[in-house]
């Protein structure tokens, strides 16, 4: 359950039901849509709405894991997108960033765009552009972790034109030398 908590003040706040429940606030005005994303205003708790095969998380790791939806085989040099059977909605303001495993960089095989983004609005299945730099064909297995994904806040950006200040950092590339 989420509730979504409009103030006389003409202020709002959204709070979900372990906040409710712990006793963060007692008055509740209207409930969201069922399945839609939201950041906690109090424990700031991500919600994730989420279709198909969930993500695991182990420990306290940062990334969840991705696994595939169906066996694979990525040739020598070539680029496959690999199915996840995840779909997924997330409040506007964030995003979901597809990382590399770093068993798989070991390996020779990397997430070819990564970090790969999945914006807040879109609802396809999340797939994983994998790149086999390895030296043979790179097999994968329905089940396996083939990626992790991060959730991270995206700010609204307002570009000012204006002259930059000059700094010591130029050329870019190694700018800051090799110590």
């Amino acid at each position: 359950m989420t509730i979504k908590v409009f103030l006389t003040n003409g202020s709002d706040f959204t709070i979900c039901e372990a906040c409710v429940t712990k006793g963060k606030r007692e008055s509740t005005v209207s409930l969201l849509a069922e399945g839609e994303p939201f950041l906690c205003d109090f424990c700031e708790q991500l919600n994730v709405v989420f279709e198909g095969t969930q993500p695991e998380k182990k420990l306290d790791s940062a990334g969840w894991d991705l696994r595939a939806q169906d066996d694979a085989s990525i040739p020598v040099g070539k680029v496959q997108i690999i199915g996840t059977g995840l779909r997924l909605a997330m409040p506007k303001g964030w995003e979901a960033q597809i990382r590399a495993r770093s068993s798989y960089g070991a390996k020779g095989v990397i997430v070819a765009n990564g970090p790969g983004t999945i914006d807040h609005n879109y609802r396809d299945e999340v797939g994983v552009i994998l790149l086999n730099l390895s030296g043979s064909v790179f097999e994968i297995k329905h089940g396996d972790r083939i990626a992790q994904m991060l959730f991270a806040p995206v700010p609204d950006v307002v570009w000012s034109r204006g002259s930059l200040n000059e700094t010591d950092r130029k050329g870019g590339f190694g700018s800051t030398g090799v110590q």
